[in-house]
């Protein structure tokens, strides 16, 4: 998904929250780490492995890249010779875009219309506002995916000796080990090395290509996240799947860190972002679950949600589910948040294990909750 960014911001929110529904995983460039590599490297690579690619076009024409057309123009040329199949997204009538959202530059105007005419060469859509481009990229994709159907996300085949080691466990049901049950054979094996994770990712980007917010999420009775700005609830999960659960029956407290209190200043400043951009972003996620999910609800399940914020130093996104499942991300100085590794952890049944350790965090945390308005 390529689009120029700050001026397209609640638009890309409506095309991500279609292309949940559609079962798809959105890859836009502000959901993964910095890297290593060089950033157009990074984007060649995140444009190899998908198999769509949405270009939204408003009245800006970006940021120029040193090959001297904007990021978003060379992305989608990228796209077009690696023969993607590609859909664009015009604005009807740019003309009528707000001042603070259009293009001033007099070159880059220029600029911004011959892009708009080589993107008309492919299948394009039309939309005026962050509605019905939703419903224009739902209605689109899905036509897209059936004349082109792509690979898909595919979950990995664990290779043959642990496919070999698994099946060994099983037959060893019966055969004198405590417990007598296969999924009890590995705790004897490794004892308590592993104490009850289950996966581990060297950064929530890594974490997000293996599980996704669907899995996590779909099927649970209870939901309690803290963090900072809880992206893989707001931004990665659908808002019409979330407040379905919630009407079923599932609760859902979700704590954030107070946008433009003292600790997320001091986030902004050590991960080296503006003054603001953190309390923006997390004062959007709020707005969303306000919004969009609970405004959205009936009375009754709406009483099941809790929102509210903390001023603490920041020191683990956590999502617990169903007292079960936890995802555990700390923040590392001098690291971003998207940068450090993701710990998956199933509690397991016996005491001890770090499910408890996150679930006592979370606690606390919420003992500390402000009411955000």
């Amino acid at each position: 998904m390529s689009s120029t960014f700050t001026d397209l911001i609640v638009e890309r929110r409506e095309v991500i929250e279609a292309l949940l529904e559609l079962d798809c995983i959105p890859a836009g460039m502000e959901m993964f780490p910095a890297s290593t590599d060089s950033q157009w490297d990074l984007i060649k690579h995140v444009i190899d492995e998908s198999d769509y690619y949405v270009v939204i076009i408003g009245n800006r024409y970006g940021s120029i890249a040193d090959v001297g057309v904007s990021y978003t123009e060379q992305e989608y040329d990228y796209a077009l010779s690696q023969g993607k199949p590609i859909l664009g997204f015009l604005h009807k009538e740019p003309g009528k875009i707000e001042f603070g959202k259009s293009e001033l530059d007099p070159a880059s105007i220029v600029k911004l219309e011959s892009f708009r005419g080589k993107v008309k060469g492919k299948p394009i859509k039309t939309w005026e506002g962050p509605g019905d481009l939703g419903g224009a990229v739902s209605r689109g994709l899905h036509r897209l995916i059936k004349d082109h159907p792509g690979e898909g996300w595919v979950r990995g085949v664990p290779p043959d000796d642990v496919l070999e080691a698994a099946k060994l466990l099983i037959e060893q049901r019966g055969s004198g080990l405590p417990g007598g049950e296969s999924g009890e054979a590995l705790t004897h094996i490794v004892g308590d090395q592993l104490a009850d994770v289950v996966g581990v990712y060297a950064s929530r980007a890594d974490f997000q290509a293996s599980v996704s917010a669907s899995e996590l999420f779909d099927e649970a009775k209870d939901i309690r996240a803290s963090g900072l700005s809880l992206n893989l609830l707001c931004q990665l999960y659908s808002e019409t799947r979330l407040c379905q659960i919630v009407e079923a029956g599932a609760t859902l407290k979700c704590l954030f860190l107070k946008p433009y209190g003292h600790f997320i200043a001091e986030r902004e400043q050590e991960e080296g972002y503006s003054q603001g951009h953190l309390s923006a972003l997390t004062a959007m996620n709020l707005g969303i679950l306000r919004e969009r999910v609970e405004g959205k609800l009936t009375s009754q399940a709406a009483e099941r949600v809790e929102i509210a914020v903390y001023d603490e130093p920041i020191r683990f996104n956590i999502f617990l589910v169903d007292s079960m499942t936890c995802v555990a991300q700390p923040y590392l100085s001098e690291e971003r948040g998207v940068d450090s590794p993701t710990f998956l952890i199933h509690k397991r049944q016996d005491p001890g294990g770090l499910y408890s350790t996150f679930d006592r965090q979370f606690s606390a945390l919420w003992g500390k909750r402000e009411g955000y308005e």
